[in-house]
């Protein structure tokens, strides 16, 4: 049974292109650049309620990686002092504009510092296979998606995935009632 779901996830995965994850009008890219100070970084993740922003290099206008909330703890977490007493209670805003080294640098130093967001594009024609091998190999959570000419239109993410899945749930129903057992998943068999 497994392996007529596997069969039927591969050939929706490989016959559908990256491009139809997504409406016709991509919704606002967020990013910054190289340039932008860490303080403003953190700010325009909080207010847009998301969790990563591409990075394009001032210099080189090429995109170097992204920059999200967990990049941020590791640096705030390095150059800040907070005794574990005033963890809960620290208004953190507030910590972070108070500290230069924190709000004034600008984030180009800390692109990707936790190792989990590399720039690697895939082509908005490809496979949406592509893109999930892409992400299962470098163990990100979102992949930057290009154009012909290699300009960011938008990005994957696992939950485009998941909603790709999700309408096309059907063809899996036998599997939605299946057990984890049931399917061996998780089993060298």
């Amino acid at each position: 049974m497994a392996d007529t779901y596997r069969s039927a996830a591969t050939e929706l995965f490989h016959n559908t292109e990256v491009r139809q994850l997504f409406p016709e009008e991509h919704g606002r890219i967020f990013s910054v650049t190289t340039d932008t100070p860490i303080a403003q970084v953190f700010k325009t993740l909080v207010e847009n309620k998301i969790l990563s922003v591409p990075v394009l290099n001032t210099k080189t206008h090429k995109w170097v990686g992204f920059l999200d909330m967990v990049d941020l703890v590791h640096h705030a977490l390095s150059v800040l002092s907070i005794p574990k007493s005033e963890l809960d209670t620290a208004d953190f805003d507030q910590l972070l504009a108070s500290s230069d080294k924190f709000a004034n640098e600008p984030c180009g130093s800390i692109v990707d510092l936790s190792k989990r967001n590399p720039y690697n594009p895939v082509d908005q024609r490809a496979p949406v296979t592509s893109a999930i091998d892409m992400m299962v190999n470098w163990r990100v959570h979102r992949v930057p998606v290009v154009d012909t000419s290699g300009e960011l239109i938008t990005i994957v993410t696992q939950s485009h995935v998941a909603r790709l899945i999700y309408k096309w749930i059907a063809r899996f129903e036998q599997l939605a009632d299946s057990t984890v057992e049931q399917l061996k998943l998780g089993s060298p068999t």
